[in-house]
This record gives C-alpha cells, sequence and structure tokens, in this order.
C-alpha cells in the first residue's frame, strides 16, 4: 500500500521554476491510474528559487521522499514567481504526511484544490502598443481554485512537482505541473489557423467565460495574428479535429465560432502551456481578423430582446462621444422606472484626476436612449467622498407619499462643497426629459473669519427640506473631560429629535443618516472595468481599455440589467433562464358546465412547440366542474396541455436548495401550500421528480407573477381565481446559500383556473 504525503501548500499555484527545465514528460502513477502531463513545444527558462526546509529527525545527507514521509517539515515563507520572476504571492505552509511520492524527486499533491490559485481572464485584447499586460490586469485578482467561479465544470487534476534537489536541509523546487479539464463543450469565438492534420485557436477572450488562468506571464498574453501583434488574456489551444468536422483550410488565422470538447489546460512553471481540445464544429465569421481585433464582433442575436440590442447599440455607436480619459464609470440604471435602462456617465475633470481625493468633484451625465441613439438629459454633480468605503453612489428612496426617486449617499451637492460656497443636496426624479431636484439639505454661507494662520472659518446657516434649523442651545460639560473637571460650559444643539455635540453640520449628518437608512437599492457609478482603487478606496486610477474591450464590457451590462448575470457584487450564484416551458397544463373548474376559450401568449417573444389538444388559434373547450374537457368532437380531456420556447428571463435570486433525494418531499408541501390539490400536486412531481432527483441539489425559484407576466393567458369566460405557478430549477453539484423565497398562497372560489408548468436553467457559478 502506497504512503501518501501531503503539500498542505498555499502556493500550488505557480512554484517558481530553476534553472534546469522539466523533462518533456513526466509520468504519474497512482493506484489505479497513470497519467502523462504534456509540455509545450516552446522552453523557457525561469530563475531559479531554492526552498529550504530543515529538521533533526533525520541526518542522512541524500534524503528521498519516501525517507521523508514520516516526518514533518517546515516550510517558511516560499516565494512564488511566474516566467517573468515576478513576485506571486508568498506564504508561510507545512510539508507533512499527505502526498504521493512517485520517485525520489517528484511527488503528486492529492487533491487540495483550496490551495491552489487561479484567476479569470480581463476579457480584454488590444493591439501591442495600445496597452500593457500590466495595464490589462490591474484589477485581475487570484482565487483559490475551490472558491473559483464559473460556468462550466471544472475537473482538477493533480498537480505534479519536481525538486532537483532533497536533502535533509534543502529542498531546491525544479518545476510544477498544473492541469485542468473542462467536462462541458465550449462554444467560443476565436482566431484559428490550420497546422497540417491540426488547427491552432487563439480564444477570443471576451469568450472565456471565465476559464481558469494560471499565470500572468506576459508572453503568455502576446500574439501574432497574421501579422499584427496583440496581447490578449486568453489561451491558446492546440486542437484536432472531430470525426467529419470541417477543417480550417487556411494557414492564416480567420475568426471563426468554434466547439470545443475534450478541453485540457496544461501549465509548467518553466515550460507555460500546454493546452488541447478536440473541434467538434467550427463555422468562419470573418476573414478580416484586422477588423475584429479593432471592433467588437458580439452580435446580439435574435434570440435575445430587441430592445436589449437598441441599448447595446445606442452605447457602442456612441462610445466615441461618451468614453473619454476623464470618463470613470458607465452604467445602466432605471432613472424614470419605466423598465429601460438610461445611460450614466461619470466623468472626473483633468485637474481632479490626479489624486481623487476627499473634495475631487465629479460629473455624472445622464442619457436616454432612443432609436439607437443617445439624448443628454442633465448631469449629476457630485463629491468623491467616501462613505462607509464607497463613493459616488447613489440610492433608490421612496418617500412616504409613496414617490420614487434617487439620493445621492456620497454627499451630493448640486451647487458646492463645504468649503465657503453654498451647498444643497437634492432627491432627484426624472420626468420625461427633465430632472427636477426636491430640495433635502441646504447649507448657506452667513459670514466668514480669517484666522491668524490664515484659515477661513465659516459660519453656516441649515436648511433641512426646506426648514431653517434653529437649535436648542443647552450647555453641559465638554465630551473630551472625562473627569468632568471643568465647568459646564459646552455647547449642545438640539433640534427636533436631534442633539449634536459639536455643531449643526452635525444635526444634518444625523437627519441625512434617518434618511438613507430605508434606501432601497444602490448604484456605483464607477465601473470597475475603467477604474482600479488604491490606497484605501480614497484615491481611484484610471484604466486605458481599447475600445473594443469597452463594447465587450457593455455588453455584459447589457445582459446584467436585462438577464441578471455577470453581477457577482449581490450574488455569487447567477442564473440564466435557457427558455424552455416544459409540460405547463391547464386545468379548468368552472362552477357549472361551460364553453371555455383559453389563449397563452408569450410577451418577451417565443413560440409554442407542442400542444394537446390542437391549439390552433385557441382553445375551446367545454368545462365540466370536476375539471372534465371536451371538444366539439366531443373527444374528453383532463387538461390543456402545451410546451413553447420563449425568451423571458427570470430572477432567481431567492429561491431554495433542496438535495435531489429530498425534492418530492419538498415539492409536495410547497405546492399544497400554494393551492394546489393533492392530484395536481401529484402530475406535477411525477413528470419533475424523474429529472431532479438524481442531481445533488436542485435550485428551486417559483414564479407566479413574474411568469404571468411574460406567459399571458386569456380565458373567456373570466374566471374568479386564477392559479399559474412556473417553476424553474437548476441543478448543482453543491449545496448553493440563497435568499429564501417568501411564496403566495391561493383561496380558490369560484371558477378556478390552475395552470403549472417549469424549465430548467443553467446555473452560472
Amino acid at each position: 500500500m502506497k504512503r501518501k504525503i501531503a503539500l498542505i501548500l498555499a502556493a500550488l499555484m505557480l512554484l517558481s521554476g530553476c534553472e534546469n527545465t522539466a523533462a518533456t514528460e513526466t509520468t504519474t502513477t497512482t493506484a489505479e491510474t497513470t497519467t502523462t502531463a504534456s509540455v509545450p513545444e516552446t522552453t523557457t527558462t525561469a530563475s531559479a528559487t531554492e526552498t529550504t526546509t530543515t529538521t533533526a529527525a533525520t541526518t542522512s545527507e541524500n534524503l528521498s521522499l519516501m525517507e521523508l514521509s514520516p516526518h514533518f517539515y517546515p516550510v517558511n515563507d516560499i516565494v512564488v514567481k511566474d516566467r517573468d520572476n515576478r513576485e506571486m504571492f508568498s506564504v508561510t505552509t507545512l510539508l507533512s504526511s499527505y502526498f504521493i511520492p512517485i520517485s525520489d524527486k517528484t511527488i503528486e499533491v492529492d487533491s487540495h484544490e483550496e490551495y491552489i490559485q487561479v484567476r479569470g481572464s480581463s476579457t480584454a485584447l488590444a493591439r501591442k502598443g495600445e496597452i500593457t499586460s500590466e495595464e490589462m490586469l490591474k484589477n485581475e485578482k487570484y482565487t483559490n481554485f475551490s472558491d473559483f467561479k464559473t460556468v462550466y465544470q471544472i475537473e482538477w487534476e493533480n498537480p505534479v512537482i519536481t525538486f532537483s534537489e532533497v536533502t535533509s536541509s534543502k529542498m531546491t523546487m525544479e518545476s510544477a505541473v498544473f492541469s485542468y479539464r473542462v467536462k462541458d463543450n465550449l462554444k467560443v469565438n476565436a482566431f484559428i489557423r490550420n497546422k497540417g492534420s491540426r488547427a491552432e485557436i487563439i480564444i477570443d477572450p471576451a469568450y472565456m467565460y471565465n476559464l481558469p488562468l494560471l499565470t500572468s506571464v506576459t508572453e503568455e498574453m502576446t500574439f501574432d495574428i497574421n501579422g499584427t501583434e496583440i496581447i490578449a488574456d486568453t489561451l491558446s489551444v492546440n486542437c484536432s479535429y472531430g470525426d467529419n468536422t470541417a477543417k480550417a483550410d487556411s494557414e492564416d488565422f480567420v475568426y471563426a465560432e468554434v466547439t470545443l470538447s475534450s478541453f485540457s489546460c496544461s501549465y509548467n512553471t518553466t515550460e507555460g502551456y500546454a493546452n488541447n481540445a478536440v473541434i467538434e464544429s467550427l463555422e468562419i465569421l470573418s476573414e478580416d481578423t484586422e477588423s475584429v481585433i479593432d471592433t467588437p464582433s458580439l452580435v446580439f442575436d435574435e434570440d435575445k430582446d430587441p430592445e436589449m440590442t437598441e441599448v447595446y447599440n445606442a452605447i457602442v455607436k456612441n462610445l466615441d462621444t461618451i468614453l473619454t480619459d476623464e470618463t470613470y464609470g458607465i452604467e445602466l440604471v432605471d432613472m424614470d422606472f419605466d423598465g429601460k435602462p438610461e445611460v450614466l456617465v461619470t466623468r472626473v475633470a483633468p485637474e481632479e484626476q490626479e489624486s481623487l481625493g476627499y473634495y475631487s468633484k465629479v460629473d455624472v451625465d445622464i442619457y436616454r436612449i432612443k432609436d439607437e441613439e443617445l439624448k443628454y438629459i442633465d448631469t449629476l454633480f457630485n463629491l468623491h467622498t467616501i462613505t462607509d468605503m464607497n463613493s459616488n453612489i447613489i440610492g433608490l428612496k421612496t418617500l412616504e407619499n409613496g414617490e420614487k426617486g434617487w439620493f445621492g449617499i456620497s454627499y451630493k451637492n448640486r451647487d458646492g462643497i463645504y468649503t465657503g460656497e453654498e451647498s444643497t443636496d437634492y432627491f432627484y426624479t426624472l420626468n420625461g426629459d427633465t430632472l427636477e431636484y426636491k430640495e433635502l439639505y441646504h447649507a448657506e454661507v452667513i459670514s466668514e473669519e480669517v484666522t491668524e494662520y490664515g484659515w477661513i472659518n465659516y459660519e453656516y446657516d441649515y436648511y433641512i427640506m426646506g426648514e431653517k434649523v434653529i437649535p436648542e442651545v443647552t450647555y453641559d460639560y465638554d465630551p473630551y473631560d472625562f473627569e468632568q473637571t471643568g465647568e459646564k460650559n459646552w455647547p449642545y444643539y438640539s433640534w427636533r429629535d436631534y442633539t449634536a455635540t459639536f455643531g449643526l453640520f452635525e444635526i444634518v449628518g444625523f437627519a441625512r443618516a434617518d434618511f438613507c437608512e430605508d434606501i432601497e437599492l444602490t448604484y456605483t457609478l464607477y465601473s470597475d472595468w475603467l477604474t482600479t482603487v488604491k490606497e484605501n478606496y480614497y484615491n481611484l486610477k484610471r484604466v486605458d481599455v481599447s475600445k473594443r474591450t469597452a463594447a465587450y464590457k457593455i455588453a455584459y451590462a447589457v445582459d446584467e440589467y436585462y438577464l441578471g448575470e455577470y453581477n457577482n457584487a449581490e450574488q455569487d450564484y447567477n442564473y440564466w433562464f435557457l427558455g424552455a416551458y416544459a409540460k405547463p397544463v391547464i386545468y379548468l373548474y368552472p362552477e357549472e358546465e361551460t364553453d371555455v376559450s383559453v389563449q397563452v401568449e408569450f410577451a418577451e417573444g417565443g413560440e409554442l412547440t407542442c400542444t394537446y389538444p390542437e391549439y390552433n388559434d385557441g382553445w375551446n373547450v367545454t368545462a365540466m366542474p370536476d375539471g372534465t374537457l371536451y371538444d366539439k368532437d366531443g373527444n374528453e380531456y383532463y387538461c390543456l396541455y402545451w410546451e413553447g420556447d420563449g425568451n423571458a428571463a427570470f430572477d432567481m435570486s431567492e429561491g431554495f436548495c433542496v438535495k435531489g433525494n429530498e425534492t418530492a418531499d419538498f415539492l409536495r408541501e410547497k405546492l399544497l401550500y400554494m393551492g394546489l390539490t393533492p392530484r395536481e400536486a401529484n402530475e406535477f412531481i411525477i413528470y419533475w421528480l424523474p429529472i431532479m432527483e438524481k442531481n445533488p441539489y436542485n435550485v428551486i425559484t417559483f414564479h407566479t407573477d413574474d411568469y404571468s407576466e411574460s406567459v399571458p393567458m386569456t380565458v373567456s369566460p373570466a374566471p374568479d381565481t386564477i392559479i399559474r405557478i412556473f417553476m424553474t430549477f437548476a441543478p448543482s453539484e453543491e449545496y448553493v446559500a440563497i435568499s429564501q423565497q417568501s411564496l403566495p398562497r391561493y383561496e380558490r372560489s369560484g371558477f378556478t383556473v390552475v395552470e403549472w408548468g417549469g424549465g430548467e436553467c443553467e446555473l452560472l457559478k
């Protein structure tokens, strides 16, 4: 039986290379399998890095790993570097008794995914010289592999680590190989060229969808596309062709849509990437790679809401106008609550950009989208004022009279700041093309005094919602006189329910805090792809991006607004509804025999794919009180059945995570609670249970009102009670923490119509 040794090593991502390069093939043997770690054709030599361990338990000068296994060896501050010899991170760790020795100098690490670090792609691509790889990666951080979120199912293959020297006092690492495999097929856009019986592809970084990257080495990001040098945060892949797959017949790169299977990514610390896949299909999109490099190739296809395309096109067409050196944010916010977003562009004046300090002024331009054009509406004048680590933020507020609008939580001032100018904070509402202002807090300079040190002290009058603050002044001990040895000569200012120790401005601060207490939703108006945080959030640094990269980021923002994707700041798990309505069935229970007409529509676009009885322009049936239905020919049915394809996107930010083997009991409990009869719930469960119970977990959300809006149903005569329940679920390999959904409860009375259905979703993780 093989003895196990573990390398509990937070540094396992890119253990530093040494002067000696790795052998061209490393064979890894476990109790059952043999794994060969391939190595790319090119070789790069990295500088030597030594890791030293000491022990008093051993005296041999040439210790083998097998002899080391019973002992524990502390390893202090391993410095991990990439192939450019740049320090990535350092850790203090321990060599213990749980790794698998392969030879005297080679080990296989036994599934310690939580200690291996990877990063996602910045999705950037630019001509070389337009941007450096360092700038491209400013906001990219390494994450433990076990916490890394991607849309794909990924399987890590045990790392293999080889030491060039192992003694009682020293272990010098020579190389390490890290590999993972993707279980899913990958559908990507990529540059592709023929290489004999194989093909080389360079994945368009916008289509990486968070595949893990193992390094930030500059040469791994530099490519030559038909004579044009680019840098791109992506992977190149050596591909074979699947059976009956058309081959790329050009030795020059072309741009294509490619479906890949058997994708594996392998990184050797001394020699770089060796990535492989099988091309299952490809479609040439363009031979003009120059144009692809400069402009976005992403097109909103027909299965997306046309409004999404309009929003995307309007912003991209006007990028030259809104994306300038002064632009620090481009965000989508529905300012007037009509369901369609406005474009908010944050600009910082050139003289303010160097520091973006506490009192830096920030302007936020508001644009309305109409006919794929941007119409300027007005400007919010803001401060880069830090409030609880946030700045340049607007929050959604509903007033006591029900009016909805916006307030700048970072102390938004229409006219000025507290340095002598009059300043006012407003509640903003957008009505039509007019931004309306309702005064909340106002400070008015009434006097100023120059001190002996040259400082200017200002005295203000303060107004809260139009009312001048006239406080009652009482005197008590100095708040800093903790022993209360002096006189009661410190003024305390009281107004309404507020008492301030240091002046009227403090009362305004208390009032602001109360006003913001029930802010419903906030938007940070800096874009993380345009800015990077410096010096504890007090300064921001502008990141240069190409127009192409900006266009893809806008595409993600549009998806986020309409589909709830890519919103990592608000939730760890996001869901994308795939648009298939599976077995909705409709039951009709009139109080007496009734001729009934039923029609269903798709508000976001879609079509019926299967119906029974035949739908024609709707169902026309005779319904009995027990639910039995008859068509005009006298054929009997117990329900109306349909399936369809649609474009609806359902919010799954709330719901339930249920073990697969507990799904039946869960569904029965919830369906009966919401108002289904035991028979209706039983039919629901026997349809979905075979699909759901085999999954380790199911993330489940029930849709009622939002489903009715997405798939309107017309029933004539009008029923007294309508119960429509549509379930979306996403299979998951692990438990997903999700906010629990509050479910409605329906009471039946009179003519009752009941419908249930469901659809499977993809879990974006």
